[in-house]
C-alpha cells in the first residue's frame, strides 16, 4: 500500500510541476515581450536618429536583438541555477519524507534548450512586428517620441 500511495504522490507533484511550468513559461513568455515592447517604445528617439543617419531597419533590429538575447541569456542563466537548486532541495526533501529512495527530478538541458529556441523564435517574430510599426512612422515622429 505503501508502494502505491508514493506513485500516486509522485504522479500528483508530476502534474503540479507541470501545471506550475507551464504557468511560469507563459508568464515568462509575456515579461519578454513586455520588456521588448516597453525597450523599444522608450528607445524611439534613439531609432529615429538612426533612421535619420540613414542606418538600415535590418541594423536597427540586430541592435535590439542583441541587447534581448544579452538579457535572456542572463537570466537563461540565472533561472537554471535557481533551478538546479530547487530540484536538489526537492528531491531532498522526497528522500528524506520517504515517498522515494532516489533522486526523482533532473534538470532537463535538451527541454531549456528548446525553451530557449521557442523564446528567441517569439523574440524575433515580435520584435520585427514592433520594428516594422515603427518603419512607418516617419523619421522626425520617432525623433520627438510622436
Amino acid at each position: 500500500e505503501n508502494y502505491y500511495g508514493s506513485i500516486s504522490s509522485l504522479k500528483t507533484f508530476s502534474t503540479l510541476f507541470i501545471i506550475i511550468g507551464s504557468i511560469i513559461f507563459v508568464l515568462n513568455v509575456f515579461l519578454l515581450l513586455n520588456y521588448l515592447n516597453v525597450s523599444l517604445d522608450n528607445k524611439k528617439r534613439e531609432i529615429g536618429v538612426l533612421k535619420s543617419m540613414y542606418i538600415s531597419t535590418k541594423e536597427i533590429s540586430k541592435i535590439f536583438l542583441v541587447e534581448i538575447l544579452t538579457i535572456s541569456f542572463i537570466s537563461f542563466i540565472i533561472s537554471s541555477l535557481i533551478e538546479i537548486i530547487l530540484l536538489q532541495l526537492f528531491n531532498k526533501i522526497l528522500i528524506q519524507t520517504q515517498i522515494v529512495q532516489i533522486h526523482f527530478i533532473y534538470y532537463n538541458f535538451a527541454l531549456s534548450f528548446v525553451i530557449i529556441l521557442i523564446f528567441i523564435f517569439l523574440t524575433l517574430i515580435y520584435m520585427n512586428l514592433c520594428l516594422n510599426k515603427l518603419k512607418k512612422k516617419s523619421t522626425i515622429d520617432l525623433i520627438y517620441n510622436r
